[in-house]
């Protein structure tokens, strides 16, 4: 008896189209979920981060007389505005992640806040967020990725650090021209509501202030699309840390304008006065 062999039936042109519309409509829908959860991930490493910098912040300040550390070691004269000072021991964060001076013109690494409060974190890869696309034009063989120098991610309250109220005219006071040293744990009002270190897209990274915030801040929009889900990590003056929403971050108003602490009403048009940058705001 002769047996027929039936052939073996393959997919349809319709078929395969209609598998090629399902997965493409899967992947439409599950990679941005993928996506917010890796970003989720960065944020919560970054969160981390920051978490370490403020507590070495707050372990600082016990060890020197309840002030916060200088913005960067600079025995300078009252006419000029950036540090000397350099660093050479290569374990240190001002070694691995270069700054520009205030001219802009050159990139080398100083002796900063990251510096300072590196025996209390002991590590320098809490300065910098997995979410940060460090800088790529610079070249360095001594630093640990050869193909590029380093920028940290994270920049300092000039108002706390008081760097700006002896060197430039921008001021958050009445007092500028004053010193240089930094506030007192003390001196600093509203301490839960005003910025320490935020996420900074700035070379001048020792030191960070709310003119250029909505320019610069990693967690503004026009800046570099918020890298945190529409918004920042922020650590602020008390040690808390939390994640702050773009909206607040562009809410500062772009403007030089000295600010008064004191007056009645307050200068709120001021990038100076903004109550999250100024210290001295009761």
């Amino acid at each position: 008896m002769k047996h027929q062999q039936k052939g073996s039936q393959g997919f349809t042109l319709i078929e395969l189209l209609v598998v090629v519309a399902i997965i493409s409509l899967l992947a439409a829908i599950l990679f941005p979920v993928f996506a917010r959860a890796r970003e989720n991930a960065r944020r919560a490493s970054c969160m981390s981060n920051m978490k370490q910098i403020a507590l070495g912040f707050m372990q600082y300040t016990q060890d020197y007389d309840e002030h916060y550390p200088l913005t960067a070691y600079h025995p300078l004269p009252a006419t000029q505005n950036s540090p000397t000072v350099q660093q050479t021991d290569h374990s240190f964060p001002g070694y691995v992640y270069g700054v520009y001076n205030n001219t802009g013109a050159t990139m080398t690494r100083y002796i900063t806040w990251m510096d300072l409060i590196y025996p209390y974190v002991k590590s320098t890869q809490v300065f910098e967020c997995p979410s940060y696309q460090p800088n790529t034009d610079v070249t360095d063989s001594t630093v640990h990725n050869p193909n590029k120098l380093l920028l940290p991610s994270y920049g300092y309250n000039q108002g706390i650090s008081n760097w700006y109220t002896y060197h430039q005219y921008w001021c958050y006071s009445t007092t500028c021209n004053v010193n240089d040293v930094p506030l007192s744990l003390a001196q600093v009002n509203r301490a839960a509501e005003v910025y320490l270190v935020v996420e900074y897209q700035d070379p001048y990274a020792w030191t960070a202030n709310p003119q250029r915030q909505g320019q610069l801040a990693r967690g503004a929009a026009p800046a570099t699309a918020a890298p945190h889900l529409s918004g920042a990590n922020t650590a602020f003056a008390d040690g808390h840390v939390k994640w702050v929403p773009s909206t607040e971050i562009e809410a500062i108003p772009n403007n030089q304008t000295w600010c008064n602490p004191n007056a009645s009403p307050l200068n709120i048009g001021a990038s100076y006065c903004a109550l999250s940058w100024n210290p001295y705001v009761p």
